[in-house]
């Protein structure tokens, strides 16, 4: 058994991985090769530690909050300078909360260089929280207003003609430079998927000549599904790894393309199904004959997951109709007796995680009531479909 190999796919404390690159039972280029974003911070530690070069990637691979968390932990001139070439949106999204301007307070007490970057930034924006930076950073505001103050006095000097191209938002200069890193989701004030179909269709060109890591927000966004399906196709190839390691949020995926990509592809596609019952995103659905054809060697090979996998499908894609009011076909009735099991069970029908039912009987059994056409039954299942929303399930390969 290699006990190391263990240890790097599932320490996640940061003083133990310390003490192992101390000891030398683990080396930097191991954990760089490994999980860079998972031990970047650590990296970084230990590299100021033993006073060597931090490699580019480790500090590229640092967020915002955290580059400035280490800098001022470390005072390290390589951290500074990356520091220093934030945009202003970044630094502004981490004065839009106390608990979060508080990294940059840190920093700007203890180096002028910073504290000047940052004033010269934010004072630039049209809009700044300023009663955020006020309360909590009140060096950072009195910069600020410097600033602001010399700006004004020199408004009237001619403009510069600088030639370095403007961005309306970061995925747009991610885009433009093909380079990932630009646009971070979870900080951008402009979301890829937000983005108004005008922008979209501008951007659209550029887009897709961009590496998988960028092209692969085309497939979140709402507009995909409005693309000609040889466009579609060739995203959808283009990012297939990035589908199947299920690093994408797919809401839309055509029904043709399944024949088109690695069947474990498709299979991941099929289960991102039962995420959200009220979103389809396979379209049109599949019949029960499709699915058998496309899924057929799978299912010899993993007959007790796929098999109930398919299953689950045809179940969910009964649920959306039951929540559109449309017709099941082969519907049927049961009596009364049958009727009240039914309703007062249903909650476990649900439970795909738990159960001390056999998955494939406990599938089965889901999909025979979905047919049953009583109106209690009916009314008890819109309730209990709007409440869970999805499927628990453990059915990954």
């Amino acid at each position: 058994m290699n006990f190391k190999e263990i240890f790097i796919k599932t320490c996640y404390d940061g003083n133990d991985i310390l003490e192992a690159l101390r000891k030398g039972y683990v080396t930097p280029d191991e954990l760089i090769s490994a999980d860079l974003h998972r031990f970047a911070e650590t990296l970084v530690d230990y590299y100021v530690e033993i006073n060597q070069r931090i490699p580019d990637c480790v500090i590229k691979e640092l967020s915002t909050v955290n580059l400035l968390r280490l800098f001022a932990k470390t005072k390290n001139q390589q951290l500074k300078e990356k520091i220093l070439t934030l945009d202003a949106d970044d630094i502004c999204s981490e004065c839009e909360y106390s608990w979060r301007i508080y990294d940059i307070k840190q920093c700007v007490v203890i180096d002028a260089d910073i504290l000047n970057y940052f004033a010269n930034q934010l004072a630039s924006l049209p809009k700044i929280p300023e009663r955020t930076i006020r309360e909590n950073c009140q060096v950072l505001w009195e910069a600020i207003k410097a600033k602001r103050k010399e700006i004004r006095k020199n408004s009237n000097k001619p403009k510069s003609t600088d030639p370095t191209p403007r961005y309306k938002h970061k995925l747009e200069e991610a885009i433009m430079k093909n380079d990932e890193y630009y646009y971070d989701p979870i900080t951008a004030k402009v979301y890829h998927s937000a983005l108004s179909d005008e922008e979209f269709f501008r951007l659209l060109p550029y887009w897709l000549k961009t590496k998988p890591e960028l092209k692969k927000y085309i497939l979140e966004t709402p507009q995909f599904s409005k693309l000609p399906y040889d466009v579609q196709l060739a995203v959808i190839k283009d990012c297939e790894k990035i589908i199947a390691n299920k690093k994408c949020k797919i809401k839309y995926f055509p029904k043709e393309a399944l024949k088109e990509v690695d069947l474990h592809t498709a299979y991941v596609v099929l289960l991102s199904e039962f995420g959200n019952i009220h979103e389809q995103i396979i379209t049109p659905p599949m019949d029960e004959e499709e699915i058998m054809t496309i899924f057929a060697p799978l299912c010899l090979a993993y007959p007790d997951k796929v098999s109930v996998a398919i299953k689950l499908y045809q179940a969910v894609v009964l649920m959306r109709k039951i929540m559109k009011n449309e017709p099941i076909e082969n519907s049927i009735e049961v009596d009364e007796s049958q009727e009240f099991f039914i309703v007062k069970t249903l909650d476990k029908y649900f439970d795909f995680q738990h159960s001390s039912v056999p998955i494939m009987t406990q599938a089965k059994s889901l999909l025979e009531i979905l047919r049953v056409s009583n109106l209690v039954v009916r009314d008890k299942l819109k309730e209990t479909i709007e409440e869970h929303k999805r499927i628990s399930h453990k059915l990954y390969l």
